[in-house]
């Protein structure tokens, strides 16, 4: 095609003048076979030039010799594109060709100055069978350009699909727009600014200003749609970047992107074109927002591996939930109020409340993986007296939590609970909230006091301070708990164990647990409602003659029984629910009688039977648990009352020789209730005469049984465990 078009136009040249009186119809059918030829025609070498203004000449001179019959519109139409290669410049842009000519292709007659010969020749020409034109598939792929009119910039040049015209981070308004299609035939494209002062302009088409230039107007918003025959087949996007707000979504077909009534200017500008339902491009946030006239409030989340989100407002959703996704900052601004501020404070993991951000700045932090638990937001300026904002957060465990307003708390702290969402709207001073603003904000809050005996009631304490006295032997008769005012729904719950009476039932809200003149041997407490789905409760109590004892934990006992031991002080931690507790939980509570008096040694035999356990079988699985320890062998031989030490070396050294064995799984032993005692003696030695050997004997019915865990560990395939000398697998000497 390209070269057929610059043989015309090269040969052109080399023609007599004769040439020139050619019907005009005959160059036009010459040029129609490509659109392109028109670009080809018009190469920048000076043969080219000339031919350009020979076939110009020759196309004046016989415009009046044309056929002149009426043409239909789509014979125009075609005419039209096909004429522009072959130096359409000199026509009037109407066509003269019938619609035979159409569709035949004329003969080229001979050069003649007769009119009416050149007449003959057309007539004749149109009869013939017009050869097959070559076949070009259309353009299926679209492509959109456009370009900005930029503050201080100008004109920038056009980009393409998707690419971004204008500037950010410059504060520099958009003016005016131009935006063209092409790539397929058939498709336009049509667009109108919302221009600062004017409003919504017209929609202008394919190249035309949008917008304007030299006025100093920003543009604020924008709707583009496609036209023409393929315009069904397409869709179009577009977003824009603004000013307090930064990207928004996407918009699509005609809806409108950016702000309106809110005084922001547009700062750039993507416009893309995809087939008709092809997945909209990523983006988040709202594409549009206009303002009431009272004023509007946008912020944006930075959400946990997903980063910045959109901005968006007014009560609209930032962030996500169900995805269990952190909040770990946000930005705050407001807009279309002047003399209107924002301030906000964010509530961090491991630092606590920050201090206060404004107008845009950021509150929590990025890149350190904190969540953020809890937010505050307030008005500041000439005009905070006008408004009140209002806000709520979706916080883990909890969900939508109620509307807090200027200034207070919304959403958890020393919960350990993440915000996932939040919510904020301006409001006019006085109008009704929102929504409920019940539970907006919930932390950990709890207090608990005792009453000594003889002495006055101990001041409240919280979170594991001691409530009673220690190391003056004053048994406490009573307590209370309460929870404190922003606490989950719920309560905490809690009973005594007091002498001569037992347990008593469970008490709650600030009641008195306990009778006055009788000491508190054990207590229990529980939480109930949202805070037992939420928390644990942890406590555990000073005993006179044994010390602090471990930290019981939801409902279960922390004290003594039957011992006639009184509780003097205790304390109480209320944490997330499974963390880890305050400090060791065994011997937690005891309702069997002191095993050895040494308050190591009684740490270590409930910490063992709390693991092995004190009902059926227990005494075989102590057995089993100080046979599987590891033998060490130089240790020292025993002297004096041996079993004590002995048995605390062997739990703290992970193993020892055979009176380490017996000494600690005697006390195990003792500890279940059995009457067991280490006996030093002999057992035969394998080079002959006896060694010295350590074991135990455990009396029951009448009858002394031997349990002797070091051999148990050396021979593993014989029983060592309950068995009477006679029956045991070797001899022992006393």
């Amino acid at each position: 095609m390209k070269r057929k078009a610059t043989l015309v136009l090269s040969c052109a040249l080399a023609l007599s003048l004769s040439l020139f009186s050619m019907p005009y119809y005959a160059f036009a059918e010459e040029g129609s076979n490509s659109t392109s030829n028109s670009k080809n025609a018009s190469a920048s070498s000076s043969s080219s030039a000339k031919a350009d203004d020979a076939l110009a000449k020759s196309s004046a001179s016989q415009k009046e010799a044309a056929p002149s019959a009426s043409t239909s519109s789509s014979t125009q139409k075609d005419l039209g594109s096909k004429a522009t290669s072959a130096g359409s410049k000199a026509t009037d842009g109407k066509s003269s060709d019938s619609k035979e000519s159409n569709s035949k292709a004329p003969e080229s007659p001979k050069t003649t100055k007769d009119p009416a010969a050149n007449s003959d020749s057309s007539a004749r020409a149109a009869s013939k069978p017009a050869p097959a034109p070559e076949k070009v598939a259309p353009s299926t792929v679209p492509h959109v350009s456009y370009r900005t009119h930029v503050q201080n910039v100008g004109w920038q040049g056009y980009v393409s699909d998707g690419a971004t015209s204008g500037t950010s981070g410059r504060s520099l308004r958009l003016e005016g727009i131009n935006i063209k299609a092409s790539g397929v035939e058939g498709l336009g494209i049509s667009y109108s600014t919302h221009v600062q002062n004017v409003g919504w302009q017209g929609f202008v088409s394919d190249g035309a200003l949008s917008g304007t230039t030299g006025r100093s107007l920003r543009l604020e918003a924008i709707k583009i749609k496609l036209t023409g025959s393929a315009a069904g087949q397409y869709d179009v996007y577009y977003r824009v970047h603004c000013q307090n707000i930064g990207w928004m979504n996407w918009a699509k077909n005609g809806a409108p992107a950016g702000s309106e009534g809110k005084s922001l200017r547009l700062e750039a500008i993507q416009i893309k074109i995809v087939e008709k339902g092809a997945p909209a491009p990523s983006g988040s946030g709202l594409a549009f927002t206009r303002s009431t006239g009272d004023g509007s409030i946008n912020y944006r989340s930075h959400v946990q591996n997903v980063g910045w989100q959109g901005y968006t407002s007014d009560s609209r959703t930032s962030g996500t939930s169900g995805r269990s996704l952190r909040l770990e900052a946000l930005n705050i601004n407001v807009s279309n109020v002047e003399g209107l501020d924002v301030a906000y404070r964010a509530h961090v993991q491991n630092i606590g409340w920050q201090g206060w951000k404004k107008n845009g700045e950021q509150a929590g932090t990025t890149g350190r993986s904190l969540r953020v638990e809890a937010l505050e937001v307030k008005l500041e300026g000439a005009r905070a007296s006008d408004f009140d904002v209002y806000y709520r957060v979706h916080a883990q465990n909890v969900g939508w939590m109620g509307w807090a307003k200027n200034g207070e708390p919304a959403g958890t702290t020393s919960c350990s609970l993440r915000l996932e969402a939040l919510q904020i709207v301006l409001k006019k001073k006085g109008e009704a909230a929102p929504g409920p603003t019940e539970g907006h904000y919930y932390t950990v809050s709890y207090s608990y006091n005792a009453k000594p005996a003889g002495l006055n009631w101990t001041a409240a304490v919280t979170d594991g301070a001691v409530a009673g006295t220690t190391g003056k032997s004053t048994p406490i008769e009573q307590l209370s708990a309460t929870l404190g005012e922003f606490s989950f729904p719920g309560d905490v719950q809690y009973r005594v164990h007091s002498s001569n009476i037992g347990w008593q039932g469970f008490v709650s809200g600030g009641k008195v647990a306990g009778t006055s003149g009788k000491k508190i041997e054990a207590i229990s407490m529980r939480l109930t409602g949202s805070m037992a789905a939420n928390f644990d409760i942890y406590y555990r109590v000073h005993v006179s003659n044994i010390g602090w004892m471990g930290w019981a934990k939801n409902g279960g006992n922390a004290g003594t029984t039957t011992l006639s031991l009184g509780v003097e002080a205790y304390q109480v931690k209320v944490v997330p629910k499974g963390s880890a507790a305050p400090g060791p939980t065994s011997g937690a509570y005891r309702d069997y009688p002191i095993v050895s008096g040494n308050a190591t040694l009684d740490g270590i035999i409930d910490s063992v039977l709390d693991r092995t356990g004190r009902g059926y079988g227990a005494l075989r699985n102590a057995f089993n648990y100080v046979a599987g320890y590891p033998y060490f062998s130089g240790s020292k031989y025993p002297t004096g009352n041996w079993s004590v030490p002995f048995a605390i070396e062997m739990y703290n050294h992970g193993g020892g020789n055979c009176y380490r064995y017996a000494a600690l799984f005697c006390w195990l032993a003792r500890g279940l209730g059995y009457d067991a005692n280490v006996v030093s003696g002999y057992v035969p030695s394998l080079s002959g005469g006896r060694a010295p050997h350590g074991w135990v004997e455990i009396r029951s019915g009448g009858t002394t049984y031997v349990c002797d865990p070091d051999m148990q560990s050396a021979i593993p395939d014989r029983n060592w465990f309950w068995v009477t000398y006679d029956q045991a697998p070797t001899w022992y000497y006393k």
